[in-house]
């Protein structure tokens, strides 16, 4: 642990990525990733250092979706936020809440969540400050993700599909397709929960 203080991430931030990590039994791939940012291991397999750099950008975006889901701002948009239309992927800044809050309650659209990188677009406002914060926090720098060559790119920060569900023989079947970025066994796991 010693050598990856050394980077200018703070180690409060460290101990709490780690202690995530660890609680949840895994993260491997995670550290690996942000060893690979910070210059502190490499793989000669260029396939596999993307793979694990990837699992420390989605561990940033969902830290980004886990904080705005922690301060109540999950069902609603922030002035400045980077929405994407569920229909067509077209994506615009949000400057008139009055206008588009009522299309993000219908799914209409829906915020965008960071995969950091150099050529990411960024949000504004209120919603810039927030992305910010994750950012400095994670310790990475734009020029770590240029000298890597990692462009970065949005997505969805909440999805809302369509679900058909129909009964059986042996009970139910649900019918529905995800965007890119939407995991089947995470909307299996909300469905199935109990209480």
């Amino acid at each position: 642990m010693s050598r990856i203080l050394r980077s200018s991430i703070s180690s409060g931030a460290l101990l709490e990525l780690r202690k995530q990590l660890e609680l949840a039994n895994r993260g491997k791939n995670v550290l690996e990733g942000w060893e690979i940012l910070n210059g502190e291991k490499r793989f000669k397999d260029r396939w596999l250092s993307k793979l694990l750099v990837a699992s420390y950008q989605s561990y940033l975006c969902n830290r980004y979706i886990a904080e705005r889901v922690r301060r109540g701002l999950f069902d609603k948009l922030l002035l400045g936020d980077i929405a994407k239309k569920h229909e067509t992927g077209g994506i615009f800044w949000v400057n008139d809440l009055k206008v588009d809050q009522p299309r993000f309650e219908s799914k209409e659209i829906s915020f965008t969540a960071p995969i950091f990188g150099y050529k990411m677009s960024h949000p504004l406002e209120e919603s810039a400050k927030l992305e910010t914060e994750i950012f400095e926090e994670s310790g990475m720098s734009v020029k770590t993700f240029k000298r890597m060559k990692i462009t970065g790119t949005r997505r969805f920060g909440r999805l809302a599909p369509e679900i058909e569900i129909t009964e059986n023989q042996r009970g139910i079947q649900l019918d529905f397709m995800l965007h890119k970025g939407g995991f089947a066994t995470t909307l299996l796991r909300e469905f199935m929960k109990n209480g």
